[in-house]
């Protein structure tokens, strides 16, 4: 595989301050990288939903995660307002994948479920029959309204609690760090707000978008919306999985 990935550049985003593994998974196959922060982020502009939320944890049937980044800042948050996380882990929880399951490993245990297909509408169809039953949702301030609506739909009672927000990066600073360097061979998307700000920031750039290769379908259709077809969408919807994308990509010719 070196032979084909062997100076090729991937470009990818990543959130502000917190280097993530696509570089280090990206690199062990051998490719160059240029990862630049395209999103922050934040607390919510309100705490009151999940306040309220917290303060009646045991009242809810499951709690479910949709992201790891949820998971720490409800940990974050419970020890705030001075509620035992135990109050959380003595509920069903589910994650939407391995890297959220490892963030509840990390405060207590693991999940209860886990799609197969690591996607908001993945784990609605995995919850099964939860007519009559309440779920407690922390999620991005701006999330999918997808795994919501799902649940909603098979009788569930569901809240919504914001636990953080998505800030993308304004497209012109990406576009000045961009000008430094040649354009990219490919671009690894990890998410939509990645895509929202990548995408136009190398329309601007280069005047056009590497080959692009997206995590998962959720990401792929963000793209999608920007006028721009994913050459490839990982068929495991992890980072490990999106790296082995970039590379059967780049096998494959940029097919």
């Amino acid at each position: 595989m070196v032979s084909e990935t062997n100076g090729k550049t991937v470009l990818f985003g990543q959130v502000e301050g917190e280097p993530g593994v696509l570089e280090s998974e990206l690199q062990s196959r051998g490719f160059s990288t240029l990862g630049l922060s395209t999103v922050r982020l934040e607390d919510p502009d309100s705490w009151e939903r999940f306040n309220q939320a917290a303060h009646e944890l045991i009242a809810f049937d499951w709690v479910g995660f949709t992201s790891g980044r949820a998971v720490v800042q409800v940990a974050r948050r419970l020890a705030i307002l001075d509620i035992p996380v135990g109050d959380l882990l003595s509920r069903r929880l589910a994650a939407v994948g391995p890297t959220t399951s490892e963030q509840l490993r990390r405060i207590g245990r693991l999940p209860d479920l886990v799609p197969n297909e690591f996607s908001g509408v993945g784990m609605a169809h995995k919850f099964g029959d939860v007519n009559g039953q309440r779920i407690l949702l922390p999620c991005a301030q701006a999330a999918a309204p997808d795994l919501p609506a799902i649940l909603i739909a098979n009788g569930a009672e569901v809240t919504e609690a914001p636990v953080y927000q998505v800030t993308g990066m304004p497209v012109a600073d990406i576009v000045c760090q961009l000008t430094k360097y040649p354009p990219p061979d490919l671009l690894a998307l990890t998410s939509g707000s990645s895509a929202a700000v990548l995408i136009p920031a190398c329309l601007q750039a280069y005047g056009m978008v590497p080959t692009l290769v997206a995590i998962g379908p959720t990401t792929a259709r963000a793209a999608l919306r920007l006028g721009q077809v994913a050459s490839q969408v990982a068929r495991v919807h992890t980072v490990t999985g999106l790296a082995s994308a970039v590379a059967e990509c780049a096998h494959d010719g940029f097919s």
